[in-house]
């Protein structure tokens, strides 16, 4: 959710800001997509992707226009083509109006130390009815499949039990709608994401 804060003085309340449905990241081989979803909007605004990697000092990564006046939901996307590739980064959206006022989302992270531990690799993509991945882990651990829509929803998932080494595993997604989807494999709390694509 958006929280709100005031840079006028003022007994001016925050204005309508534009409703969040989603706020997510995606992690992929060379770059994380930044991507966030809008019910509607009403006036102008800008939107920032602001990132950090301790978490305190946030730097401006990219700031983009509101698409303008629409009753319907609306997609906006910022490419990180320069993630911290040993550890953590944290990313946050922030809101800002005609009025100054400005609202920003709660933070969202990804860790890609996992990248160096595990390996992901999707061999059936686009896909029709059943997701064949191969997955490499240089330990045994527990993880979760995830499959998320646009929106950042989860509409699929499944418990693994890694072994070290390499695994072939099958996920059905004969249920899904056509349209675009991320995997995503999360272990101990790191993740990896892929695009997939449902025919």
């Amino acid at each position: 959710m958006f929280r709100c804060i005031q840079k006028l003085k003022a007994l001016n309340l925050c204005p309508q800001l534009h409703p969040l449905q989603n706020f997510f990241p995606i992690n992929e081989t060379n770059k994380v997509t930044l991507k966030w979803v809008i019910i509607s909007e009403e006036v102008e605004q800008t939107y920032s992707i602001e990132k950090s990697t301790d978490g305190i000092n946030y730097t401006l990564l990219e700031a983009q226009k509101s698409f303008g006046q629409s009753a319907f939901p609306l997609n906006y996307g910022v490419v990180d083509k320069k993630p911290n590739n040993a550890g953590v980064t944290h990313y946050r959206l922030t809101q800002q109006n005609a009025n100054e006022n400005i609202t920003y989302t709660n933070v969202q992270s990804i860790d890609r130390s996992l990248n160096n531990t595990a390996q992901l690799q999707v061999y059936t993509n686009p896909v029709n009815d059943v997701l064949d991945m191969n997955i490499s882990s240089k330990s045994d651990a527990e993880a979760i499949l995830f499959v998320y829509d646009i929106t950042g929803r989860i509409v699929l998932q499944k418990a693994l039990q890694l072994k070290e080494g390499e695994q072939s595993i099958s996920m059905s997604l004969a249920d899904l709608k056509e349209g675009f989807y991320i995997l995503n494999l999360n272990t101990g709390g790191k993740s990896i994401n892929k695009k997939i694509i449902k025919q």
